[in-house]
């Protein structure tokens, strides 16, 4: 049951995180998101902290993002060129869109990580 209570934690600090970043969510919200009592210590029987809980949210949808080659849409020799090419555009589109939530946590955190470019570069 434990995996299923982390997964479930990681499935709502996804949501949550992607929604107002992490600095932004207390683990509270996250541990009532998740159907856990709030403020029990629930969380920590996971979870060292927000932090940990982040990288091990980002390192799964990292691992998910991964495309599928079966994704790629396949070439119908009798389609115009511009028929295939807005297919194979509407599910790259479709793929993008799955990975949304990831993107909006790394965009909400892009500025707080210590060794990103756009801090490091300063």
């Amino acid at each position: 049951m434990a995996k299923g209570t982390r997964e479930r934690i990681m499935d709502v600090a996804l949501a949550l995180f992607a929604e107002s970043g992490s600095a932004a969510t207390p683990v509270t919200a996250i541990e009532a998101a998740a159907g856990l009592s709030p403020g029990s210590g629930s969380f920590y029987r996971h979870f060292k902290d927000k932090a940990e809980l982040l990288a091990a949210v980002v390192d799964r949808e990292i691992s998910r993002a991964v495309k599928d080659p079966a994704a790629q849409v396949g070439a119908d020799p009798t389609a115009p060129p511009t028929e295939a090419l807005a297919r194979q555009l509407l599910s790259d589109l479709d793929y993008l869109r799955a990975l949304e939530p990831l993107i909006a946590i790394l965009l909400w955190e892009r500025d707080r990580t210590p060794n990103s470019p756009t801090t490091s570069a300063a």
